[in-house]
């Protein structure tokens, strides 16, 4: 093409130039193609459908169907885009269409049919004949599916029997197709040799066919790779030019077979004769099971056998195949032994490994000689023994024992062969020793890998040999022994020998034999250093005359100290103060390390008192004392009984108060030693004053009892008892005493008459009323013509001393004074005063009668000359009565009568000076003077540091033998009828009460007054 580089040429004219172009080539195809062509629409017509055939050429196109007519069927024109004939028809049916569209021209066939469509097509230009071209069209049949010919079988086991199956087409098909067999789940086609193909045309028209495929497996087929597997088939049906697939459905199960691969036998190859032998043959997996033949010496064996199919997991089997058999030497020595299995033909078998037997013949049987049941032999002596065994196979090995040790090193073996078998004999040469005593003898024997040895006869080797040099020794571990026990010496040998030795003791102790022990009872001080020895002996030192004994042993008894004393009494009696000694001493073993006196902290050998008390005695020991080598104290004693005498220690207490009949009982108890007793006579004082002596108690042994009945203010005091047993006490004296004091206790006592007082107004009167009250007032009440009045600044009280008369001894008895007090009397205090002392236990009254003055003051001088004068005359009457009572014999207490006529004078003084004293009122102070107080203080009440005797010996520990304690009694109305005149006032109803203070001991009673000071209230 000339184009110019430079200027490019016009578009519109390039376009022009290409439109040129291709007309003349389109001109060129149409004006000069001679060659036709035709094609058709579908690679794989299928009969009963449509094709289309189509055909180029230059112009005109003639269709031809050879079947049909020789002629063209159409004509087409491409020039008019018509064809001369559309449609063709035959037997009044159009069988086919025909076409152009000017540029190409077809045939369509409307329904295929073989017989007339299945031939050479050609179309052809109608100008030019040669110009033609023409196809062969083949009409297909596809089968439809894949069925089978027969009914099908339950699953088939191919280890069992055998399968054959037949699969065909469904209809009638053209061509022929490629059938296979294939399994439901493996891409694996069987083997073309199992598989034939036939084909049947009867029923089937336009040269088409029935196939059928036929699939034989028989009995014992296999998977591929011997695998086992349960299977399904499937028959399929293609052609080779597409994928299309035609399948019958799946085969029920097919189970395959499984081939054997391997056996393997095991078993022992050496085995023992008369022994049962079990061999195992073990089977590879296999279906069907397998068949075992076992051979013994390439001899089929059909007894014993025992064969057990066994499942694996995946249910295949697999075969265990015993063989059972008792070994014999003669039939199985060096035979070879094996197994065969098989599954279906017995000419198809698999060999296990071929093994040789081995048989041992064990040994049955073993010889000792000597062959006695106990071999008796003295020691040294060398004796032979010789074992022989049964014959076996290998050769049988020998050992040797003595007392269940192996014997090593034995010399004198020997083989002896019989055939094919060997025995042994071995001789041993023993010297006897004692070690070898009461052991067993005897030889076994076995073959190699026997599993029990075989003994001979084991006899028992009685050794004589003599015993060991003996030894004494305790048989305890206690040794030294102690003394009192039973100990047992042993005569102790390393050996005793056989036989067993007896024992021969020698020593002077009586003692008791018992198995070589020799028992030494009730071991004392002079067991101890005695000398012991034992022989022993038995047949085999006599025989040899041998004699062993052993060494001596000298007795070691520890036993308890022997004590002396010095001098050597049990007893000893010694009066206080004077001195004791007594020494003491031991000897033993071990040596007492102490020796001493035990009593009151005396700790040496030396037992020396200078000066002995009473509390020394007892019974004083002397103890001795050792330790033995176990750590046992080892103790003695020996006592001596000390009795001091000493003077009696006296006690005194009120033991009895019986408040109803009115009597005290006062105890005096004696204490010495000796306890014989001789009691003084009861001494009652009060104060400094004896008021009584000669009292006697009664009583026996250690006890003096004063009763005092209907007791009174006379009675209170201090009581004195005394007594002696023969020993001086340690104030010099024989007789001992101490005191107990009785204080009375009762309603007041009123010491003054009943007053008649006359006064002025104006005046003041002072009443002074003695009286003694223990207990203490309670209160003093005043009423005035009956009437109570206050009596606070009436009455005041102070204390003096009152002369009283205890048993016509007059004493100090310290008593209390009321003073009445009545100041500036008017004329309402005149009248009948009752004063009304009270205490816990009564109540007395006292009556005052005052009456206002009538006359004057000489008139009252006269009284008191009148009263003088009066009183004058009545002592010269007492005087006369005394005088002429003493005349006629009467025994007179002057004290009495002296006491009797003071009181009257008392009286009547008292009387005259309340009449007379209307000066100021009277206080305590004039009636407490110093001499008044001081002898008051000595009779007050004692304290327990005020007792006199506290410094005396005696015990004073008994509660009721302590000082200062009190003990009362409500005692009946007492009376003075010797003071009848004092006592006048007091009631029918009184009582009472006594306290009693008792003291101590307080030793030898000197009748000193003053030693009675401060004892009394």
């Amino acid at each position: 093409m000339l184009t110019s580089a430079v200027t490019p040429p016009n578009i519109a004219t390039l376009k022009m130039y290409y439109l040129l172009l291709e007309i003349f080539i389109l001109s060129s195809i149409f004006m000069y193609s001679t060659q036709a062509y035709i094609s058709i629409s579908s690679s794989r017509p299928i009969r009963g459908g449509s094709v289309t055939i189509y055909c180029n050429t230059s112009s005109t196109v003639e269709f031809y169907n050879t079947k049909i007519q020789n002629t063209y069927l159409a004509v087409c024109f491409f020039s008019s885009n018509i064809c001369r004939n559309t449609t063709f028809s035959l037997d009044g049916q159009t069988i086919y269409q025909f076409g152009t569209d000017g540029t190409i021209s077809w045939v369509n066939i409307l329904s295929l049919n073989r017989t007339r469509d299945q031939t050479l097509w050609k179309c052809q230009d109608s100008v030019i004949a040669s110009n033609s071209e023409a196809l062969n069209l083949t009409v297909y049949t596809f089968p439809s599916a894949m069925k089978y010919s027969s009914p099908l079988p339950s699953p088939t086991d191919l280890g069992q029997i055998s399968l054959t199956i037949e699969c065909q087409t469904e209809n009638c098909i053209y061509p022929e197709p490629q059938i296979t067999w294939r399994y439901s789940n493996e891409s694996v086609n069987f083997n073309t040799g199992n598989v034939t193909l036939s084909s049947n045309s009867s029923t089937c028209s336009q040269s088409e066919q029935i196939y059928t495929s036929t699939l034989r497996l028989p009995r014992g087929t296999v998977f591929p790779g011997n695998i086992p597997m349960t299977t399904k088939l499937i028959c399929q049906a293609r052609y080779s030019w597409n994928s299309s697939v035609y399948s019958s459905p799946f085969s029920p199960d097919v189970i395959f077979a499984v081939s054997l691969t391997y056996v393997n036998i095991s078993g022992p190859t050496n085995i023992t004769n008369g022994t049962q032998v079990n061999f195992t043959c073990m089977t590879s997996v296999s279906r069907p099971p397998a068949s075992v033949n076992w051979y013994v010496g390439n001899i089929w064996v059909t007894t014993g056998i025992d064969s057990i199919n066994r499942s694996t997991e995946n249910g295949m089997i697999y075969v265990e195949s015993r063989l059972f058999f008792v070994a014999e030497d003669t039939r199985h020595h060096d035979k070879i032994i094996y197994c065969q299995a098989y599954t279906i033909s017995a000419t198809d078998v698999v060999t296990s490994e071929i093994q040789r037997l081995y048989v041992r013949v064990p040994v049955y049987s073993v010889s000792l000689s000597p062959a006695d049941s106990m071999i008796t032999a003295l020691e040294g002596l060398e004796i032979p023994f010789e074992c022989i065994t049964s014959a076996g196979r290998p050769q049988p090995s020998i050992r040797w024992w003595l007392g269940g040790m192996q014997l090593f090193n034995v010399s004198g073996n020997q083989s002896v062969i019989n055939g094919t078998l060997v025995s042994s004999q071995s001789i041993l040469r023993l010297p006897m020793n004692k070690t070898h005593h009461n052991k067993t003898i005897y030889c076994d024997a076995r073959v190699l890998d026997q599993p029990t040895v075989v003994e001979s006869s084991k006899p028992v080797l009685n050794v004589l040999y003599p015993p060991s040099v003996p030894i004494v020794k305790p048989f305890s571990k206690s040794f030294p022994w102690l003394e009192n026990r039973t100990e047992r010496l042993e005569c102790f040998a390393v050996d005793r020998g056989n036989p067993s030795s007896s024992v021969t003791w020698n020593t002077s102790r009586v003692t008791v034999e018992d198995n070589h022990q020799l028992i030494i009872e009730n071991l004392g001080a002079n067991d101890h250093g005695i000398q012991v020895r034992c022989q022993l002996k038995n047949n085999y030192t006599m025989a040899k005359n041998i004699t062993l004994i052993s060494e001596a042993i000298s007795l070691s008894v520890e036993y308890t100290p022997i004590i002396t004393l010095n001098p050597p009494i049990t007893s000893v009696i010694v009066n206080e103060t004077n001195k004791l000694n007594l020494t003491c001493s031991a000897t033993g073993n071990p040596a007492p390390n102490s020796v001493s006196w035990v009593n009151q902290s005396l700790l040496s050998a030396s037992l020396y008192i200078s000066d002995i008390k009473r509390n020394r005695t007892g019974i004083y020991t002397c103890a001795a004392q050792s330790t033995s080598i176990s750590n046992i104290t080892l103790r003695k004693t020996k006592q001596v009984t000390v009795t001091v005498q000493y003077a009696p220690v006296i006690s005194v207490r009120v033991v009895d108060l019986a408040p109803k009949e009115g009597r005290i009982s006062v105890e005096c108890n004696a204490q010495g030693v000796p306890s014989s007793y001789t009691f003084h006579s009861w001494v009652h004082k009060f104060g400094n004053v004896v008021v009584r002596s000669g009292l006697q108690g009664t009583g026996a042994d250690s006890t003096s009892v004063l009763n005092i009945y209907n007791a009174s203010l006379e009675d209170m005091g201090t009581y004195v008892c005394s007594a002696a047993n023969g020993i001086m006490g340690l104030d010099g004296n024989l007789s001992q005493a101490n005191a107990a004091y009785l204080n009375v206790k009762g309603s007041p006592n009123i010491f003054t008459e009943q007053q008649y007082i006359t006064g002025e107004a104006g005046q003041s009167v002072n009443i002074s009323i003695k009286f003694y009250s223990d207990p203490s007032l309670s209160n003093i009440t005043i009423k005035r013509n009956g009437i109570i009045i206050n009596a606070t600044g009436r009455i005041t009280r102070s204390r003096t001393f009152f002369n009283f008369t205890m048993y016509n001894n007059t004493v100090r008895l310290s008593i209390e004074v009321a003073h009445f007090i009545i100041s500036a009397l008017k004329e309402d205090d005149f009248g009948n005063y009752m004063l009304e002392f009270m205490n816990e236990l009564g109540t007395r009254k006292f009556i005052v009668d005052l009456k206002a003055l009538e006359t004057t003051g000489d008139s009252h001088v006269g009284s008191i000359v009148g009263g003088v004068l009066g009183s004058v005359a009545s002592l010269t009457v007492v005087a006369i009565i005394v005088f002429v009572l003493k005349r006629r014999g009467f025994q007179l207490d002057h004290r009495k009568v002296i006491s009797y006529i003071q009181s009257k004078l008392i009286k009547k003084r008292d009387n005259d000076s309340s009449a007379g004293n209307i000066g100021p009122e009277f206080s305590n102070t004039a009636h407490n003077s110093t001499e008044e107080e001081e002898t008051y203080e000595h009779l007050r009440k004692p304290r327990y540091s005020d007792n006199p005797y506290s410094g005396f010996q005696g015990d004073h520990s008994d509660e009721q033998n302590s000082r200062g304690s009190e003990i009362y009694a409500n005692l009946p109305k007492y009376s003075f009828a010797r003071d009848s005149a004092v006592y006048a006032n007091q009631p029918d109803n009184s009582y009472t009460n006594v306290e009693v203070h008792t003291y101590g001991n307080i030793g030898q009673v000197n009748h000193n007054d003053k030693i009675y000071q401060n004892t009394a209230t």
